[in-house]
């Protein structure tokens, strides 16, 4: 017997949540629920109150009590409701019987009454009993019944409840044919990795219906389960012949995709975009699967084809820019970036455009693509603001961009971005009792920000004898993210600077193992070059010139130490 509404998980289709409340103070105190244009018998509205009370009083089995009483003498679907949520929230299994019963049979109409009966019945492992209310369901809302009986499955949380599920189904099947109930079969026991089973019902439901997508799509499956795939495209390929209908070429397109048939594919693709009319909205879309799939050409195509339809162009022009990134055609995408003039994706777009011209050194340009950028919020403002110190800082305009983080930090004291923004700045000025003043107001708000923990502890590395404060900081550092390069190079480097020549060099060897930065090189061969191992710090140099030529951090390493 299930007893404790503790266990308990039934499924509301109206809402798609389930009841799950362990306790009486887990139910609402709402009002007594009355049906409208109804006159409530005096006694029954005393009832409905002094259950509502005892439900404050934490006296659930008397609210309970009080409910069920009310629903029986006013024949309310709404009281009836009402005693059968504070059941299931309270009491067991059994005694919410009594209330639901009432409550489906008052609401015949209702997806929540009718499921939530069938439910308690699964629950009990009662199969026969949950199929009148399971093909009430169905007759509620015939188009949507199988999605109700999946969802009604993934809801149950015993593995035995799932299965008088299927008695339940199947049953329905057996007593009077079931489309939805065949649908929801093959996919439960599909799910459930039982294809040959699943086969059964998905060959009832196609014969039933077999030009429904939802039928054609359940048979495919099963056939791809069952590793039949050449059976499973010539199926699906002789209907998108036959039908000619939006949704199963598209369905079919989709399969010849997961499936790597990447010519046929294409040749649905282009067939569906010239013989169907489609939105621009369905066009977007195909073109943003045609991305995901990689074909970048047939993307590119559908994409042009949206610059006509002002709803639909500056999106478009996103998409286009992106393809070219990938593309690595960067100036491509700088000019269809500059062309996304609104939307959701303006900001970004400009953004993105700045970057990359900053990439290529047009630094200049980069700006005057930020200052047209039209922001919505403070986000975009934020972002906006952010991009443009980094780009001043690549520019060698660090004095300009301290000045605009002055200005911000005044308007907003307490953001940490900006804060942690203007301390790398500073220290780029040696500037660093400002510098240090932002790191420490970070850390004073949340002492574990490990990027301002290691920031602080690299200033006071490079730029002060105050080694022991440093090595609090970078030890905290790596304590909240272990093996994190950057702290490990700094570490290193703080060992390096107090003479420990060897944990510096296990410090560091570790930080190059995980990622190859040029900054690390340095400090690795520079500790190699200490320890008189100039072989090594030359061949640590030269990797890092392959990856990186004319880095500044080796070549002014290599400067100052070889002769």
């Amino acid at each position: 017997m299930k007893q404790a509404a503790a266990s308990l998980s039934i499924l509301l289709i109206t809402s798609w949540t389930a009841i799950a409340a362990p306790t009486a103070s887990a139910i609402n105190h709402s009002k007594p629920v009355t049906q409208k244009n109804r006159p409530i018998p005096a006694e029954s509205l005393y009832q409905m109150l002094a259950a509502e009370l005892a439900i404050k009083r934490t006296q659930p089995d008397v609210a309970l009590a009080n409910y069920i009483a009310a629903a029986k003498q006013t024949q309310d679907p709404n009281v009836a409701k009402r005693a059968t949520e504070i059941a299931l929230s309270t009491a067991s299994l059994e005694i919410a019987l009594e209330p639901a019963a009432l409550w489906a049979k008052l609401a015949q109409k209702n997806l929540e009454a009718q499921i939530t009966m069938a439910a308690i019945h699964l629950r009990l492992l009662q199969a026969s009993k949950a199929v009148p209310f399971l093909t009430q369901l169905q007759i509620i809302n015939p188009t949507q019944a199988h999605q109700h009986f999946l969802l009604l499955n993934q809801q149950l949380p015993d593995k035995e409840e799932r299965a008088e599920l299927i008695k339940a189904l199947d049953l329905m099947t057996k007593k009077k044919s079931s489309y939805s109930a065949e649908l929801a079969l093959g996919e439960i026991l599909l799910s459930g990795a039982k294809p040959q089973e699943a086969l059964v019902y998905s060959r009832k439901a196609l014969r039933k219906n077999p030009n429904a997508i939802d039928s054609i799509q359940l048979y495919s499956k099963n056939l791809v389960a069952l590793q039949q795939v050449p059976k499973a495209k010539s199926f699906l390929d002789k209907m998108a012949k036959r039908t000619d209908r939006l949704d199963i070429n598209s369905y079919y397109l989709q399969f010849l995709v997961n499936q790597q048939f990447d010519a046929e594919g294409k040749k649905v693709l282009r067939k569906i975009s010239s013989d169907f009319k489609l939105k621009p909205s369905e066009t977007l879309q195909l073109a943003k699967f045609s991305m995901q799939a990689e074909w970048y050409d047939e993307s590119s195509t559908l994409l042009k084809t949206l610059k006509q339809h002002s709803e639909s162009k500056d999106i478009a022009h996103y998409f286009l820019a992106r393809i070219a990134e990938i593309e690595q055609k960067p100036k491509e995408a700088i000019e269809w970036f500059k062309q996304v003039l609104t939307g959701p994706f303006h900001v970004l777009s400009q953004v993105r455009a700045s970057v990359l011209l900053s990439q290529d050194k047009q630094y200049d340009e980069a700006l005057i693509v930020l200052s047209r950028a039209q922001s919505q919020n403070a986000n975009d403002k934020k972002r906006l603001l952010m991009t443009e110190i980094e780009i001043l800082n690549q520019s060698k305009q660090a004095i300009k961009a301290l000045d605009k983080l002055n200005t911000a930090v005044k308007l907003a004291p307490n953001d940490l971005e900006l804060r942690y923004a203007r301390s790398l700045v500073s220290t780029q000025l040696n500037k660093l009792d400002l510098a240090e003043t932002d790191l420490k107001h970070i850390l004073v708000q949340y002492p574990n920000h490990v990027d301002a923990l290691n920031a602080l502890g690299y200033l006071l590395t490079n730029h002060t004898k105050r080694y022991t404060e440093a090595h609090e900081h970078l030890t905290r550092a790596l304590k909240l993210s272990p093996n994190n390069p950057t702290i490990l190079d700094s570490m290193g480097w703080l060992e390096y600077k107090m003479g420990k020549m060897d944990k510096a060099l296990s410090s560091l060897q570790q930080a190059s193992r995980i990622v190859p930065d040029p900054e690390i090189a340095a400090h690795l061969g520079e500790v190699l070059w200490k320890m008189k191992n100039f072989k090594a710090a030359k061949e640590i140099w030269n990797q890092a010139l392959i990856i990186s030529p004319n880095n500044p951090y080796i070549l002014n390493t290599m400067e100052r130490l070889i002769d």
